[in-house]
C-alpha cells in the first residue's frame, strides 16, 4: 500500500510547492505594485506641495508690490537717515511731530512684513529660492538699515527675539550666492 501512496504523496508535494510558489509570486507582485503606487503617490503629493509653495510665494510678492502704500512705506524707510532715533519712545523724543510718528509706523510695518515673510519661508509656506531671487537685495538692505531700530527696540523691551526671523533670513541671504 505504501508503494501506491508514495507517488500520490510526491504528486501532492509537487502540487503544493507549485501552488504555494505561484501564490507567493502573485503576493510579491501585489506588494511590489502597492509599494510602487504609494511611492508614486507620495512623490506626486510632494510635487503638488512644492508647486503650491511656489505659487504662494509669487502671490505674496505680487501682493507686496501691488500695494502702493507699502511701496511708499519702503521708499520712505529707505530715505530715512538716522533710523535708530525712531526707536525712542515718543515721550522720550518730546515731539508732537506727525512726520516722526508716521515714519516710526512705516518702519514698524516694514519690519513686521519682512518678519512675517521670513517666518513663512522658515515654515515652508513660501519658497525660499523664489523669495531670494525676487527680493534678496532689498531684504538685506532693509534689514541692515533697520538693524539699529530693531536693536534699540529689543533692548527697550528686553526681548532679543523681536524680528529674529527677519534677521536670520537676511543674514542667510547675505551668506548665499
Amino acid at each position: 500500500m505504501s508503494d501506491i501512496l508514495t507517488p500520490l504523496v510526491e504528486w501532492l508535494k509537487i502540487s503544493f510547492d507549485v501552488l504555494f510558489g505561484t501564490h507567493m509570486v502573485a503576493f510579491t507582485s501585489a506588494v511590489a505594485a502597492l509599494v510602487g503606487g504609494l511611492v508614486f503617490i507620495r512623490y506626486q503629493i510632494r510635487k503638488q506641495r512644492e508647486l503650491q509653495q511656489k505659487t504662494l510665494s509669487m502671490e505674496a510678492m505680487r501682493r507686496l508690490w501691488s500695494n502702493r502704500s507699502f511701496e511708499d512705506d519702503i521708499r520712505e524707510v529707505l530715505g530715512i537717515n538716522d533710523i535708530s532715533r525712531y526707536a525712542e519712545k515718543r515721550d522720550d523724543v518730546r515731539t508732537d511731530d506727525e512726520q516722526w510718528a508716521e515714519n516710526r509706523e512705516r518702519i514698524v510695518r516694514v519690519i513686521n512684513y519682512y518678519e512675517m515673510l521670513s517666518v513663512g519661508v522658515h515654515e515652508g509656506i513660501y519658497d525660499r529660492n523664489i523669495i531670494k531671487r525676487y527680493n534678496k537685495s532689498q531684504i538685506i538692505k532693509l534689514f541692515n538699515l533697520t538693524r539699529p531700530f530693531i536693536e534699540k527696540i529689543r533692548e527697550e523691551y528686553n526681548n532679543q527675539s523681536l524680528a529674529m526671523e527677519f534677521e536670520k533670513f537676511a543674514r542667510s541671504l547675505e551668506n548665499s550666492d
